[in-house]
């Protein structure tokens, strides 16, 4: 930060220079036109005026450094006076100061009094009581605008703080909870790992160390045989013979003791070396396995790291096949129904068909039926009609037939013809015309008669033909109905002896399935609590996600505030530059001061030739005294240069997220006063530095959760390594169930076969018996009949 701070307080004290030059040049110009504008009367004044000049180009900086830098706020207003008034009284004092040259200038000016008004006008209209008043309404505004800003500020960043406090606590949470699971976990390790060691040990050390005591106790049981029967023998044979003989035996059990010794402290040198070799070799095997999980654990790290990858990609094809099969779904789905309508609506239309063919079927039955009906019933009517008027011709006919009464009237009308002479002919042969007709007309009734009689009984034969078709029809799938239920009684039958055949066979293997399926069952819930394991885990991980996008977030509003600090510095960086222009303006105005301050030492020693020496003194007084001031006046403006450069450097550490309140007020640092704007610097400072300390503790309190979140996931995937294990092992223990399920499913067949076999033996051993014993029936009953016959 401090690197370049004397470079820029250089810069700053030449564009300080450079602004005092070229205020004190537009000074010297305004004093000439002045200068121009006095008469030749007062030539003294001119005098004056030459010799004041420095004194007025030494006043007017410091009001442009009032302009400038805001001096000068509680100035009293200069009251403007009439331009005559103005010259007079800058006459008198000039005259005061320096006593009339009657021969310093050569030539003698006019006075013109619109020149001296219009150069006192411009000096007295730039009041400062004005310019102090707007820029305060201004400042005023600002602070306003600020303030609230500053408010919104501060409003976000107890936001920041509060969420981040309760990110603080989600963590310690989870953290909590994570590792009394990891404590959990690794107890049980600690567990499993002593309970596999002392089965090892008692796997490798059991067999010999039990055989080793049995020989041990086989000895001792020996050695108190052996000293009871000495016992005894001392207790029967005290004699010398048989204390030789003790002495012999003696001799034996102490060899055989040393010997028994000798053999016990082998096997134990050998239990010992075999307990050493074993525990070394135990724990060559276990650096191995040391070795072997650092390889492994190194490989799963990789691994894990190719399966997120893995499982990455695999989730993307997972779900574009997830996609694919959601649209082939979707798409069979919407074929299965259509097919479905279209099959129902064939259905439908199918069984529409045939109820309208039915329908049709039963109208035309209907209407044949009834109009057979009414066929016959006509028929039979017409009948009936004919016969009787067959009947009513038929005794007409025997009317005339037995009266003669025809043929007396043929002979009439032959005789009538031949004689012509009878008036009745006529009418006879009326009649029998009528007779010849009603013949015909009976006739052609009968003939009638007997066509509706063909047809009456054609259309009774179809419909007799119909009635036996339907009666065969019925009688066929009577038949065929009969016939289905007898096969289904005989196969319902063979079932039901089936069904008892295997359900003895059942019931033998149901004790073995429900014990599979109890082990099974005990798998399940294992795979079930590993599942809820699991689950738990994922949904801590999908916390832990969400809690790390909010972190993120967070990190989103921290570049967002740092962009913003980044845009407060480079507008820190402009009112910078505007300050060194300022500086750079100011040293140029001193250096003119400086040329000024040596032009008015050459007059004044040209006046000190030609004065007396009372106005020498006298004037020497006055131009100390103005020069004093000038250098009162350049030492204030380096303090104040001083003053703004200490602040500028506060301002370059701590303003950056202020940038719109440091940028408007670097705008209006021209026109305000010194005191009050380093007011107003001080406190948007401390408001900065506030700032930056809350950030310096978020970028922290990031750093903390950010290195929480790595811990949490390396104990994410320990976790997951675990877990994979355990998954490993119920796959292990699954196939183990399959497998013994599958050898059981075996065992369950090959008995079945066996019995089978046994059931066939059976039957055929049964049947033999029976063939037996019919023979043996036969036999009996051939001996009976035999015997019957002899005695008959």
């Amino acid at each position: 930060m401090f690197k370049g701070l004397k470079s820029k307080l250089e810069d700053e004290a030449k564009k300080l220079q450079a602004s005092v030059q070229q205020y004190s040049e537009q000074v010297v110009a305004q004093v000439g036109q002045y200068r121009g504008a006095m008469s030749d009367a007062g030539s003294e004044a001119g005098a004056s005026v030459s010799q004041q000049s420095p004194g007025v180009s030494a006043i007017m900086p410091e009001v442009a450094e009032a302009d400038l830098l805001g001096l000068g706020v509680g100035a009293e207003p200069r009251a403007r006076r009439h331009s005559e008034d103005s010259n007079h009284s800058n006459e008198s004092a000039f005259s005061s100061a320096f006593p009339p040259l009657t021969n310093a200038f050569g030539n003698n000016l006019e006075r013109i009094p619109s020149d001296t008004e219009s150069t006192c006008s411009e000096f007295s209209a730039r009041s400062p009581q004005d310019l102090s008043s707007s820029s305060s309404q201004q400042l005023q505004k600002r602070l306003s605008n600020y303030k609230a800003k500053y408010r919104d500020v501060v409003k976000r960043h107890n936001a920041i703080v509060e969420e981040n406090e309760r990110f603080k606590s989600m963590l310690s949470k989870a953290q909590d909870d994570m590792l009394q699971r990891v404590q959990k976990l690794r107890d049980e390790k600690k567990v499993l790992s002593e309970k596999l060691r002392q089965v090892s040990e008692k796997q490798e050390d059991g067999p010999e160390i039990e055989q080793l005591k049995q020989k041990i106790e086989e000895y001792k049981g020996y050695l108190e045989k052996y000293r009871l029967k000495i016992k005894q023998m001392n207790e029967k044979q005290p004699s010398e013979d048989q204390n030789e003989v003790v002495q012999e035996l003696n001799e034996r059990i102490a060899k055989t003791e040393e010997e028994w010794t000798k053999r016990m402290n082998e096997t134990e040198s050998q239990h010992a070396l075999l307990l050493a070799k074993t525990n070394a070799e135990m724990h060559a095997a276990l650096e191995n396995k040391d070795g072997e999980i650092e390889q492994w654990r190194k490989k799963c790290s990789v691994l894990e790291k190719q399966d997120g990858e893995a499982n990455t990609r695999w989730q993307q094809k997972v779900d574009q096949l997830q996609a694919v099969v959601k649209a082939l779904e979707s798409e069979k789905n919407e074929m299965v129904d259509k097919l479905s309508e279209a099959k129902q609506q064939g259905v439908k239309a199918v069984l529409e068909e045939e109820e309208k063919r039915r329908l049709e079927l039963e109208a035309r039955i209907a209407s044949l039926e009834e109009s057979s009906a009414e066929s016959l019933k006509l028929s039979e009517q017409q009948n009936e009609e004919l016969k009787r008027k067959l009947e009513e011709a038929q005794q007409s006919l025997k009317k005339f037939q037995e009266s003669n009464e025809v043929e007396e009237l043929k002979k009439k009308l032959e005789l009538a013809e031949q004689k012509n002479e009878d008036p009745k002919v006529e009418e006879l042969q009326k009649l029998l015309q009528e007779l010849k007709e009603a013949n015909l007309e009976l006739e052609a009734f009968k003939s009638d008669a007997q066509k509706v009689l063909l047809a009456t009984r054609e259309q009774c034969q179809l419909a007799r033909d119909k009635y036996e078709q339907t009666a065969s029809d019925m009688e066929q799938v009577s038949t065929a109905e009969f016939v289905l239920k007898e096969e289904e009684t005989v196969t319902n039958e063979r079932l039901a002896q089936a069904q008892s055949s295997f359900d003895a066979r059942l019931s033998e293997f149901e004790s073995e399935i429900g014990r599979l399926k109890s082990e099974s069952e005990g798998l399940a819930v294992i795979l079930e609590e590993e599942r809820a394991k699991f689950s738990d885990l994922t949904r801590e991980r999908d916390a832990m996600q969400e809690e790390l996008e909010k972190g993120k977030e967070l990190a989103t509003r921290y570049d967002q505030l740092r962009e913003e600090l980044q845009e407060a510095k480079r507008m820190r960086d402009e009112v910078e530059q505007r300050l060194s222009d300022v500086t750079n303006q100011a040293e140029r105005l001193r250096n003119e001061l400086d040329e000024d301050r040596k032009k008015h030492e050459e007059e004044k020693l040209q006046s000190q030739d030609e004065v007396s020496e009372v106005s020498t003194s006298e004037t020497r007084s006055d131009a100390v005294e103005l020069l004093e001031g000038l250098t009162i006046e350049l030492t204030n403006v380096r303090e104040e240069k001083e003053a703004l450069q200490r602040q500028l450097l506060e301002e370059r550490e701590r303003a950056r997220l202020v940038s719109q309140q440091n940028s408007e007020i670097s705008l209006q640092s021209e026109e305000l006063p010194s005191a009050e704007l380093a007011q107003k610097l001080a406190q948007l400072e401390r408001e900065t530095q506030q700032l930056i300390e809350q950030i310096t503790v978020s970028k922290k309190e990031k750093s903390d959760f950010d290195e929480k979140e790595r811990s949490l996931n390396e104990k994410i995937q320990e976790l997951k390594n675990e877990v994979e294990t355990k998954q490993q092992e119920i796959l292990k223990i699954e196939e183990n169930a399959v497998s013994s399920i599958q050898h059981a499913r075996t065992v369950a067949e090959e008995q079945i076969n066996v019995l089978n076999v046994r059931i066939e033996e059976l039957t055929g051993s049964l049947a033999e018996k029976k063939t037996e014993k019919k023979n043996k029936l036969k036999e009996e009953l051939e001996k009976n009949a035999t015997v019957i016959g002899g005695e008959g």
